[in-house]
């Protein structure tokens, strides 16, 4: 269940303001810091100071750096689109019912403290046509029971529900 398609608006964890600006900080961070070091150490190696063996780890420095500063560019984008969906879903969302259709398999933490179980529900409501969907709830709750009716808000125009 966890790789199927949706056939509609995609879930989403609401992201708070404070929440977003430290994510999308650190992401800065990285951005910043592995950029900066990926130019100082293309220009070190570049200089001709460097020779044989230092160049090659200088060389795999700065590719390293790359990578941590394209995963911050990546952390501060997707928060940034978490947000700006999450401020959408608030202003433009509508009331909705989802009736879970299809509870398992169960998915554990690695280190056996959290369980998780997916569910598959169908979202009905006014102003868009009704969809399936997968999402993570927490193991036990009432709502991750076979037929529980879930009160859901659904954005039509911006393809995001949360429950």
């Amino acid at each position: 269940m966890a790789g199927e398609s949706s056939t509609g608006p995609e879930w989403i964890e609401p992201m708070g303001p404070i929440l977003a600006v430290i994510a999308c900080v650190f992401g800065l961070a990285l951005l910043l810091g592995g950029a900066g070091v990926a130019v100082a150490l293309g220009t070190w190696a570049a200089s001709g100071e460097v020779k044989g063996v230092e160049l090659a780890l200088v060389i795999a420095g700065g590719l390293f750096a790359a990578f941590v500063a394209y995963v911050g560019f990546s952390t501060v984008l997707y928060n940034w689109d978490l947000r700006r969906a999450t401020i959408r879903l608030e202003a433009d969302g509508v009331g909705a019912t989802a009736e879970v259709i299809r509870v398992g398999p169960e998915d554990v933490s690695a280190d056996g403290t959290s369980r998780m179980i997916w569910v598959r529900i169908r979202v009905e409501g006014r102003g868009f046509p009704a969809f399936e969907a997968s999402c993570l709830m927490p193991y036990g709750v009432a709502a991750a029971t076979l037929g529980a009716e879930i009160e859901v808000v659904v954005d039509p125009g911006g393809g995001t529900f949360r429950l």
